[in-house]
């Protein structure tokens, strides 16, 4: 089990175009100079992290069609500092929102709360790429050479 826990969300002119054809990205998609972090106190509540690292990314493309925040939420700030993107898969995401524009909300998971999932869009269509749920049954037996899932460096 990881020290951090990761967040996803990903804003996009077309999500169902982004859903129906997968959302793929790398480290090559992240803001290097964008990047930064957070503190918490921790009198507001000892057992939630105290630190958090977020990363911006961007679709390349001539027209790009997303962006997205992936933070990364630790109790030590040597976890965040040590933390690389190329050690994150899919499966490692705790939580994922994705929004149209003007911050409309069509998309929501939880790892630890699969009955609170929700697509408003494609329901349980299964989706390819760095969307965390719903995914194919026999992407469970996969290894981690057959997956396109993992941040590529």
């Amino acid at each position: 089990m990881p020290e951090w826990k990761a967040y996803l969300q990903v804003s996009a002119h077309d999500v169902p175009r982004l859903m129906r054809e997968g959302f793929y990205w790398s480290e090559a998609n992240v803001d290097q100079e964008r990047g930064e972090y957070a503190c918490y106190p921790r009198d507001e509540n000892p057992s939630l992290p105290r630190f958090c690292r977020t990363y911006y990314l961007d679709d390349l493309e001539d027209d790009p069609q997303w962006m997205a925040q992936l933070t990364v939420h630790s109790h030590e700030l040597h976890v965040l500092s040590e933390f690389r993107l190329r050690d994150l898969r899919v499966e490692d995401i705790l939580s994922a929102m994705a929004f149209r524009p003007r911050g409309h909300r069509v998309y929501y998971y939880h790892a630890h709360k699969p009955q609170h999932c929700i697509n408003a869009i494609y329901d349980n269509m299964p989706l390819k790429g760095w969307w965390p749920w719903p995914k194919e049954e026999e992407a469970a037996g996969e290894t981690e050479d057959d997956t396109e899932n993992e941040a590529e460096v």
